[in-house]
């Protein structure tokens, strides 16, 4: 054998074993790997519940699917850059979905002014899609494990990461939950609602309501609803944080019902309540308070569906 037919075969018995060792690790990925990694490696979903990070973190499938008696709710909503309503995020959600669903699924779409805004103050909105040249828009696959696409394209730290996470405060549960482990005091609380409102300040000087968003929103509920049924909701957030959505999307919740009757997807604003919950951050509901919201949502949707199984009185 000659000196490079050695070289070579001793090259492609390095690429082999490093490419075993890196499947091996790819496997051990937890979700304590990457806030989003997991939900692209279940298989496809019949029920989900859709939005950003507010939802991601408010939104609990299992206390949710113990009010309603059903196994089948997953949470596959994102945050404000990656899953904001449009046709990169119908499009994943469309390939989430299982096939062949008959119409008993459900659906929790969270909306707020910043999920169906664009960043460009000017111009066609469709050219303000920033999610199109993220995982949102780019991901092949989304129900594979191990994800390759997800991992090789869009993990953002080390591999060995994957085995030795830095933190354990936030975990990303079997059925698509952020859970968020961490207590705050009142006066870590503060300094954690004044650092997140100061780039949503920005964001009410830039930004604007996108009429192409909703148009999108509207097609996925129409999609959703060939399924199973579909609702709306309003997550609650601090008074501060509510404040500045009211100024800069003034009377948001009036036009989510308007949208709610357009679409026959009932709507629950639980703004109304926002001084009730507890967030960590102004905006992201910690457990004790999704919790509460998740089972306010879970009997909203009971009381809905008894209205409509004895339609008009």
């Amino acid at each position: 054998m000659s000196s490079l037919s050695r070289f070579l075969l001793l090259w492609a018995g390095l690429a082999v074993v490093t490419a075993a060792a890196l499947y091996a690790v790819f496997l051990q990925a937890d979700g304590y790997a990457d806030p989003y990694y997991l939900r692209f490696t279940t298989p496809p979903q019949r029920s989900l519940i859709l939005g950003t990070s507010r939802a991601a973190q408010g939104i609990q499938p299992a206390v949710l699917g113990e009010v309603l008696g059903r196994n089948d709710l997953y949470n596959f909503a994102f945050t404000i850059g990656t899953s904001p309503y449009g046709p990169a995020y119908n499009e994943l959600i469309r390939r989430k979905l299982a096939d062949g669903a008959d119409s008993n699924a459900v659906f929790v779409l969270a909306v707020d002014p910043w999920s169906l805004s664009v960043s460009c103050p000017t111009g066609p909105d469709s050219l303000c899609l920033e999610e199109s040249d993220r995982f949102t828009g780019q991901l092949r696959t989304v129900s594979r494990k191990p994800n390759f696409d997800y991992l090789l394209n869009y993990y953002g730290s080390p591999y060995y990461r994957l085995l030795l996470p830095t933190s354990r405060e936030i975990e990303l549960q079997d059925d698509g939950w952020l859970q968020v482990n961490v207590q705050i005091s009142p006066t870590k609380f503060v300094a954690n609602r004044e650092e997140k409102l100061i780039p949503y300040r920005r964001y009410a000087k830039r930004w604007r309501v996108s009429d192409y968003r909703l148009r999108y929103l509207k097609r996925l509920i129409a999609q959703l609803r060939q399924r199973g049924r579909v609702y709306l909701v309003r997550l609650p957030v601090d008074p501060e944080m509510f404040a500045l959505e009211e100024e800069y999307a003034p009377g948001f919740s009036d036009l989510a019902r308007r949208w709610a009757v357009e679409t026959a997807a009932p709507f629950l604003d639980l703004t109304g309540d926002n001084a009730t919950y507890q967030t960590l951050d102004g905006q992201h509901l910690e457990q004790a308070s999704g919790r509460g919201v998740s089972r306010v949502i879970g009997e909203w949707m009971l009381e809905e569906s008894d209205r409509r199984l004895k339609g008009p009185s």
